[in-house]
């Protein structure tokens, strides 16, 4: 009897376990199934030095029709154009402005920043959040982490390629509810001569993250 009711939890106990990988791999799964969608784009891109005219607030306006293209902002060779706003999950972002050597701005904002390396300068990017998950409030900084890649194809984060104090730091610990925004800049120390080829990638979730690509020309 012993025998028979020990194999017969011990058989529940294994098919539960199975079943329980079955469904978190279905969760994956499914989670990995999402793609960066573009929700606006702006209404008019310059290719010059000038920044690209953005669309209103996604909030409260009518999105520009996007490109047929479904894998615009998908990868680095083909990054969403500044000012296109895409929805990544559960959040939508948006590339403001971008200065590509911010180090003397960077320097003057506080007497304790040093200069970046000798090859490198200071990058920001001015990046608009907004919320539109599920869940009554987020915090950025627990879904989305935010990176520059360019032709040397090496990883620049914010904490490795810090700048120190910097003008309007996007708040990433604050919490909004859904429909909530903020704007901010982030920085990086990155090499001068890979300036031109950097794109901004930005991940939502950490177990099969949606993965966004911008333009910062």
């Amino acid at each position: 009897m012993k025998a028979f009711k020990g194999g017969f939890f011990g058989c529940f106990g294994v098919a539960a376990a199975i079943l329980l990988v079955v469904v978190v791999a279905a969760a994956i799964a499914s989670l990995g199934d999402d793609e960066p969608e573009i929700v606006s784009m702006p209404t008019a891109v310059d290719t010059g030095a000038s920044v690209a005219t953005r669309t209103d607030e996604t909030s409260s306006a009518s999105p520009t029709t996007p490109p047929a293209s479904g894998s615009l902002g998908s990868s680095r060779e083909n990054p969403a154009p500044r000012g296109a706003a895409v929805r990544l999950r559960d959040w939508i972002v948006r590339v403001e402005d971008v200065i590509p050597d911010a180090t003397q701005m960077v320097l003057a904002e506080n007497m304790f920043n040093t200069p970046p390396p000798p090859g490198r300068q200071y990058l920001i990017v001015r990046l608009t959040l907004q919320y539109e998950g599920e869940d009554e409030t987020a915090i950025p900084a627990f879904d989305l982490s935010f990176s520059l890649f360019g032709d040397r194809r090496v990883e620049y984060t914010t904490y490795e390629e810090w700048c120190g104090v910097i003008p309007s730091e996007l708040d990433t610990w604050k919490e909004l509810m859904k429909g909530g925004e903020i704007t901010g800049n982030l920085c990086w120390s990155v090499p001068t001569d890979e300036v031109e080829s950097l794109a901004l990638r930005v991940k939502d979730g950490l177990v099969s993250p949606v993965i966004g690509w911008f333009s910062l020309r």
